[in-house]
C-alpha cells in the first residue's frame, strides 16, 4: 500500500474506531439519545424510547468493543506495510468491528423486546 494511502486509511480507521468507542460508551451510560444516525437502529428501537434505552444499555459495551479493531488496524497501517499485509490488517480490523456491531445489535434487540414485554405487563 503506498505511503499516503496507508496513512490516510489509517487515520480514517482510527477516527471511525474512536467514534464507535464514544458512541458505545455513551450508550452504555444511557446518554445516547434516540436518533436516526448513531446506535442500534432497528424498527423496534426507533419506534420506542423504552426499547431504545434497553437496547443501548445492553449492547453498549459490545458497541464500545467494536471500535478497538479499526483503531488497532489504523495504528498498524501507520507503519506502511506492503505486499498485501496492509490489506489483511484492514480486513481483520473491519471484521472485528462488524462482528462486535452485530453482537451489540443482537443483544440490544433481545433486550428491547424484553423491555417492551415488561412494559406491556
Amino acid at each position: 500500500m503506498p505511503g499516503g494511502a496507508a496513512l490516510g486509511l489509517g487515520l480514517l480507521l482510527v477516527a471511525a474506531g474512536v467514534g464507535l468507542f464514544v458512541a458505545g460508551r455513551r450508550a452504555q451510560e444511557g446518554r445516547l439519545r434516540q436518533n436516526h444516525f448513531v446506535g442500534i437502529r432497528t424498527t423496534l428501537t426507533l419506534n420506542s424510547e423504552i426499547a431504545w434505552d434497553a437496547a443501548h444499555l445492553a449492547g453498549g459495551r459490545r458497541l464500545m468493543l467494536s471500535g478497538y479493531g479499526p483503531v488497532g488496524s489504523g495504528i498498524l497501517l501507520f507503519s506502511q506495510p506492503t505486499n498485501g499485509v496492509g490489506a489483511a490488517i484492514v480486513l481483520i480490523g473491519l471484521g472485528w468491528m462488524v462482528g462486535w456491531i452485530l453482537a451489540a445489535a443482537a443483544l440490544g434487540e433481545r433486550a428491547a423486546k424484553a423491555a417492551l414485554d415488561d412494559a406491556g405487563d
